[in-house]
């Protein structure tokens, strides 16, 4: 009686290990296959971070290269402004000289009316011509002991001698005498002694 139950005693356990042993047999081939699951899934996910990381390593490098290429253009469009700036201001300037020289300038006939009357290497001469009693007191008082020489070149050929005599003797002072000599389009030089500054002779 004793010795049966001790051998189904014993035969019970081996079954009982037995049993055991497969469920932990099947328990950890489960967990394995879990693990490995698991860390291909997570090697998988860092691929995708990897990916990703890289894409936004590119889209900045693109985004960079469009500011510098942004900026590039905003430096260029500056720079045709500016050059639009400029240029408008001197047309302007150049349409309002144009204008001042077209009221300023003589008509055609005019000039060909003066100029042929002086040929080139013609010397011309004017002088004061008798001065009135009324002014003889004035000028005694404002002349100068000695006349000065000045001499002016590149007058243009179409104003008359007495038009530059009268502009000088109301800008620079009171002439003695004026010599001039005609060269192509322009007096090459206009010689003459002043002898008083016009503000000072009433």
């Amino acid at each position: 009686m004793g010795i049966r139950w001790t051998f189904n005693s014993f035969r019970q356990f081996q079954e009982n290990s037995a049993d055991s042993s497969l469920t932990n047999g099947l328990l950890i081939t489960d967990l394995e296959g879990r693990i490995k699951n698991l860390e291909a899934d997570v090697t998988a996910k860092q691929n995708i971070i990897r990916n990703l990381e890289a894409d936004v390593t590119a889209k900045e490098q693109i985004i960079l290269e469009k500011s510098e290429q942004a900026n590039m253009l905003w430096e260029k469009i500056r720079g045709l402004e500016v050059k639009m700036e400029k240029s408008t201001c001197q047309g302007t300037d150049m349409d309002l000289d144009k204008k001042q020289t077209k009221k300023k300038r003589p008509s055609k006939k005019r000039k060909r009316a003066r100029t042929q009357h002086a040929r080139n290497g013609m010397i011309g001469e004017v002088k004061i011509g008798p001065i009135d009693d009324s002014r003889k007191d004035d000028l005694e008082k404002y002349f100068a002991k000695r006349s000065r020489d000045i001499t002016f070149y590149d007058i243009p050929a179409y104003w008359s001698d007495e038009e530059i005599f009268n502009s000088i003797n109301a800008n620079v002072g009171l002439i003695e005498c004026m010599r001039t000599k005609r060269c192509h389009k322009y007096k090459s030089s206009i010689e003459m002694p002043i002898l008083a500054h016009p503000h000072h002779i009433i």
